[in-house]
This record gives C-alpha cells, structure tokens and sequence, in this order.
C-alpha cells in the first residue's frame, strides 16, 4: 500500500502521483496536484565531469546554472535550458531547445544514459546498449515511463558566448537579462 502524506493508505491502482524536480516555472504549485503525493527531486543535485569520456552526469534534482558553472572553466559545454534557473529534470524528457539547437540538436539527443526508478522499484540505466528501447521512448516521452534520477550528458567545446532568456529570481517575473557563460 501507499500511504498518502497525512497517513490514509490508498490502492496502488487509484494513487495519484506528482513528480516535482527543480522546476521550469517560477509559480508556487506550477510541479504538484492537489491532495495527491508529490515525489520531490530536488535533493538529488550533484554535477560530475568526466572528462575522459566528454559526459556530465547530472543529478534530476539540480539546475542548468550548476551544470553551465561546472563546464564553463573546462571550456566546455552541453545542451540545456536557455535559462540557468530552469531544473535538470524534464528538459531531456520533453525534447528541449538550447541555445546550440541549430548546431547540436535537441537536449534529449545529446543525453546518453538516463537513470530511471521504474514501477517496480528497480533503478536501470537507459542507453543504446542497456534498456534500449526505454531510451528511446525517454526522447520526449516525458516522465510517463518512470522517474528519471540522473543524466548523462555529452559536451562539446565552447568559447564564450552570450545569450538573452527571460529568467527569474523570485514567484514574480522579471524583464529578460543577458547572461554571459
């Protein structure tokens, strides 16, 4: 059985349940459905480079600005979100656009391994070699097929640039800023 927050169990076959990560929109309750559970990721943060392998892993958890902060000094780069307050999580899930789209494709063709919590508990990586089939429906197929924890991202060399995205630093908007990386 689930146990909903404030305790009642609830059959597995009628619960109702919201995946809620670092989160695209700047609006309290944006990730979240009302009076069900709600599966917070943003504890799951944490950035590694390997270089060796030219791959970021990226927590589900965390920000494009940690993973943009994390490259930057290496002279490197990935596909992400146009603004470095956006969350990690569901950008690679839904396709996503990039300030390198003409040059580098989507954000989800550039991931090479999801990690991903399935229905049944088990953790698996979802690439060309393992889960392969899962790997392909994660390419914009949102987060329908499992909850996805990790990312592995391919980078590419990249000198400075800039860019201008509508970003926010609090529930209110604000006017569109430049960002240099």
């Amino acid at each position: 059985m689930i146990r909903q927050a404030h305790g009642r169990a609830c059959p597995r076959q009628k619960a109702r349940i919201a995946i809620r990560g670092a989160g695209c929109q700047p609006l309290p309750g944006c990730a979240n459905i009302e009076d069900v559970i709600t599966i917070d990721l943003s504890r799951l943060l944490g950035t590694e480079l390997d270089k060796e392998r030219n791959i970021i892993h990226v927590g589900a958890g965390g920000r494009w600005g940690v993973v943009y902060n994390k490259l930057h000094p290496e002279g490197l780069a990935c596909t992400g979100a146009r603004s470095s307050l956006n969350g990690v999580g569901v950008l690679p899930l839904s396709g996503g656009l990039s300030f390198f789209g003409t040059r580098e494709g989507f954000v989800c063709y550039n991931v090479v391994n999801y990690e991903v919590v399935l229905a049944s508990s088990k953790v698996v990586n979802s690439n060309q070699n393992e889960n392969s089939d899962l790997f392909v429906a994660l390419r914009g197929g949102g987060n329908n097929l499992g909850i996805v924890t990790r990312l592995d991202l391919r980078t590419f060399k990249q000198g400075p640039f800039s860019g201008t995205a509508p970003s926010s630093t609090s529930h209110r908007a604000s006017p569109a800023r430049s960002r240099h990386w």
